[in-house]
């Protein structure tokens, strides 16, 4: 019970590191995703025994999201907009995800702190309650919480709006405005001083703040009493969380299998499939104590991963220096590219064999967590039947995720055939069916994780 002694708050902690650096527009030194995940570490076992913290969970999950936007903005930025658009991207990008992190962090973190007020008042939390001015020291890192991200957001944002000044950009603005632009690195120096001192003060208080609520060991001995007979008494609920999260792993997984090819019809997936074979092995190895027959889909899909590394490389090595369409024009290059053809359909041979593994395994997930439990001899019948009916229509959804994966690669093996004899010709368009195979087999299997989702809520539910 050691680890569990103080429930994880000290995660709160840990992302309150990643949290209180500057920003600058929308770069983060310390990513604030990595903090709110420690922070959701920190909230996420007392959110099982208290309904501010359960609201204040999913409302940090929304955050991490935010702020993982945040991160990859700079890739769209840098890497896809023209050099003449990207300071103007800048300051919308800070200002609308800034917009969007103040109105998350102000009610994640009023929940946080009001559930542990809840608790302490019912817990004996004397600690957390102590008054301080103005009310208790949880109402004081309340405030100090919430202006000192709120600051920080503000302050990562205000130097950027100087680029619109700049007449190099902005050829259209009156002369006789002043260019203020060159002074954008003092100003965000400047930004930068500040931020990081309000970071600083707050991070200390976090600290003290963290550490008061742990020598109050009256409180956390309530809370884990509390805790192991709401929660741990029910492994269900472990199960339920296990099941859930590697569901959205595969979901992502299949998500990242939609094909975008760089130049249309000519040139190679932008994102490799290997990407998609790493959040297959993570959703597996998330169920793996829910179900049995974990080790084999773990192998096939690692496999798989591998070999599309081979699949991208020889992809990029033959669409780098010649198009499909290049293949008439020497046998050097007709044969490349049809060797590259037979590296890329053994990748979707094995891509399928990848999925029959998950869908066997998820086979076995519905006949272990789903059903109906007789709650007497009466009613056992009915459960009986009932559960058939819930195995046979999550079976058959199971089906139409492996029916629709088959013709998602077929699409793809007929797209590499006809693309060099698809120049001025309807098959031109054919990459776009290909995509929508991919698109449909992801939304497929997302409605099916959505309904075993809510079949295992249901026959735990009664538990």
């Amino acid at each position: 019970m050691k680890g569990k002694k103080y429930l994880g708050i000290g995660y709160i902690l840990a992302g309150a590191v990643f949290l209180c650096n500057p920003m600058i527009s929308v770069f983060d030194i310390l990513p604030d995703f990595i903090g709110y995940l420690l922070v959701l570490r920190g909230i996420y076992a007392l959110a099982d025994i208290n309904l501010y913290l359960a609201d204040a969970r999913k409302q940090v999950k929304y955050l991490a999201v935010s702020s993982l936007v945040r991160a990859l903005s700079i890739l769209f930025i840098f890497g896809i907009a023209e050099p003449r658009e990207q300071s103007t991207l800048l300051v919308l990008a800070a200002f609308a995800l800034g917009v969007i992190d103040c109105i998350l962090l102000i009610g994640a973190w009023k929940n946080i702190f009001g559930g542990l007020t809840y608790l302490a008042t019912g817990h004996g939390g004397d600690a957390a309650l102590a008054p301080a001015k103005r009310g208790s020291v949880t109402d004081r890192m309340h405030k100090s919480t919430v202006f000192s991200l709120i600051f920080i957001q503000v302050m990562a944002l205000l130097p950027e709006f100087v680029s619109f000044t700049d007449r190099g950009i902005y050829t259209d603005l009156d002369n006789t405005a002043p260019d203020i632009s060159s002074y954008i690195g003092l100003l965000r120096g400047t930004a930068v001083t500040v931020t990081l001192a309000v970071g600083i003060v707050w991070l200390v208080k976090m600290f003290g703040y963290i550490k008061l609520l742990k020598k109050d060991e009256p409180f956390f001995e309530s809370l884990n009493s509390k805790y192991a007979a709401d929660v741990l008494a029910k492994p269900h609920i472990f199960a339920t969380r296990a099941i859930r999260r590697g569901l959205l792993c595969i979901s992502a997984g299949l998500v990242l299998c939609v094909d975008f090819y760089d130049s249309g019809l000519l040139g190679c997936n932008i994102i490799p499939d290997a990407l998609s074979a790493v959040l297959l092995v993570a959703g597996i190895l998330l169920m793996r104590k829910q179900t049995a027959g974990w080790h084999i889909p773990t192998l096939i899909c690692s496999a798989y991963g591998l070999y599309e590394v081979a699949v991208w490389l020889s992809q990029y090595g033959y669409f780098k220096s010649a198009t499909a369409m290049d293949i008439f024009k020497s046998q050097t290059l007709y044969g490349a590219y049809y060797r590259m053809c037979a590296v890329t359909f053994g990748g979707e041979l094995l891509f399928l064999a990848a999925l029959l593994s998950v869908i066997l395994l998820l086979h076995r997930v519905i006949k272990a967590h789903t059903g109906v439990l007789a709650i007497s001899s009466s009613g056992a019948s009915y459960s009986e039947e009932r559960t058939k009916f819930i195995h046979r229509s999550l079976t058959l959804r199971l089906v139409a995720v492996g029916v629709v994966g088959i013709l998602a690669v077929a699409a793809t093996v007929t797209y590499f055939m006809s693309l060099p004899h698809a120049y001025n010709t309807l098959w031109e368009a054919f990459w776009i069916v290909n995509m929508l195979l991919s698109a449909v087999l992801a939304l497929v299997f997302i409605s099916f994780s959505s309904n075993l989702s809510e079949q295992i809520e249901y026959k735990y539910q009664l538990v």
